[in-house]
């Protein structure tokens, strides 16, 4: 199947493209699928519209194979998202550790967990 391929910055408000098309960009790629179609609004967003008219005749299988691939691509995200947010708090946490601990040796305040 054909595709066009286009720059998102390239689209001003008023474009509209019928799917199959993808809109690419720095941080994101849009799918259009066919039968939908792409608009780009007033505000630079794109507002996708999707046909009514598509029947899809899914069987179980192709269910349980979409299901599991989708299963995958979430875990895969969720597990980088744990990573970057392990990454950005484990120096924070240690900071806050460690001057908890440097206050509580100093008796300048009181142990928030009721022990010293």
């Amino acid at each position: 199947m054909s595709t066009q391929v286009f720059k998102l910055g390239d689209l001003t408000f008023g474009h509209s493209l019928d799917g199959p098309a993808v809109l690419v960009d720095e941080s994101s790629t849009i799918l259009v699928e066919p039968g939908c179609t792409a608009r780009i609004t007033q505000y630079g967003d794109v507002e996708i519209m999707v046909g009514q008219d598509i029947k899809r005749d899914l069987g179980p299988e192709l269910d349980t194979i979409r299901l599991s691939v989708f299963s995958h691509r979430f875990m895969s995200i969720a597990e980088q998202m744990g990573r970057v947010l392990h990454w950005r708090d484990e120096r924070p946490v240690q900071e806050r550790l460690m001057e908890h601990r440097r206050t509580a040796v100093a008796g300048n305040k009181q142990n928030p967990l009721g022990s010293t």
